[in-house]
């Protein structure tokens, strides 16, 4: 476990934070983007979001995401970006855990294979960071759908240099759930070619908006109620209303969701949209879905699509929730 755990222990040193897969109470190490992000924005300001799958990460500017080609495609991968000079990539692809076996015994499995494996959680979800020094690959995987039986995973290479590894030790606190624009943006285009952007009041978001909805006069009691927009298809069959309020309780998204899972909402995520960390859950009493962002000035914006239940709707909700953006 030499060469998993020294990885380990460079994450603490360069984030100053304590690993706590090495403390009594816990056996599971705990990585966060905002552990990193002041460090690594001063490593590139110009480092870009790159999607893997349905996961984001963050790599410096000189990362090129790298056409797949079929064949590579038919194997599972789901992403190759290199660096410029072809010194250094990350890979991801997909694989099966047939058994379904769960993230402790797929490590215990690694380990006995001659790997080295630990489990972790990035962001919120738990995965398995492991060193398969055959491949030179530093990797990180997530267990997939309902009966964990797919796997997402997302290498490093090569590990032997130690500046990219020290990098890519930084790199993987920044993967998390998460989709681009630029990902679902063909898709949008043949859904609605007529939608646009729109913005939202004067809080730097932008959203894209399918033609067929129309505005929503409000009144002086939305108004007071926090109400700032509100959206409606013709047929009065679909509605979009966004809102902020005050984050008097000084929440952060992970206390939000906490409080989501307890009242019951069972999908309550958190994840990044185009930069933005969002929080998405499901009302089945009000037959909604929602979004929100925790703005700089502490208040929430939120935003709530209804009806849920509305299968068609729901493919234009995720679209809607998936162009959240910030404009200058």
């Amino acid at each position: 476990m030499k060469k998993l755990l020294a990885i380990l222990l460079t994450l603490a040193v360069l984030c100053s934070v304590s690993v706590s897969a090495f403390a009594a109470d816990t056996d599971v190490t705990t990585f966060t983007f905002a552990e990193v992000a002041e460090d690594l924005a001063e490593i590139d300001a110009d480092g870009l979001i790159h999607q893997v799958g349905g996961y984001v990460l963050w790599l410096p500017s000189f990362f090129e995401e790298q056409e797949l080609s079929d064949e590579r495609i038919e194997q599972g991968y789901i992403a190759n970006i290199m660096a410029a000079d072809e010194s250094a990539a990350v890979i991801a692809f997909t694989d099966t855990n047939e058994e379904g076996a769960d993230l402790e015994t797929l490590a215990k499995a690694y380990t006995g294979a001659g790997l080295e494996a630990e489990v972790v959680e990035v962001n919120g979800v738990p995965g398995m960071l492991y060193v398969d020094e055959t491949s030179d690959t530093l990797n990180l995987l997530f267990l997939e759908g309902e009966d964990k039986k797919g796997e997402t995973v997302i290498s490093f290479y090569p590990l032997s240099d130690e500046g990219f590894s020290s990098l890519a030790s930084m790199v993987l606190r920044t993967v998390q759930p998460g989709i681009l624009w630029s990902s679902v943006e063909e898709i949008a285009a043949t859904v609605d070619e007529n939608a646009e952007f729109r913005s939202v009041g004067d809080y730097g978001v932008a959203m894209w908006v399918p033609s067929v909805f129309e505005g929503i006069e409000l009144t002086d009691e939305d108004i007071e109620n926090g109400y700032i927009a509100g959206l409606k298809t013709a047929d009065d069959s679909a509605e979009v209303w966004i809102y902020t309020w005050d984050n008097e309780d000084n929440d952060t998204l992970e206390s939000l969701k906490e409080y989501y899972l307890e009242k019951g909402c069972e999908d309550a995520d958190i994840g990044m949209i185009n930069g933005i960390r969002v929080i998405t859950h499901s009302d089945t009493e009000d037959d909604t879905m929602n979004a929100a962002v925790l703005l700089d000035n502490n208040q929430f914006l939120q935003f709530c699509f209804w009806p849920a239940s509305d299968e068609d709707f729901a493919t234009i909700v995720k679209l809607m929730v998936s162009s959240l953006q910030v404009i200058g």
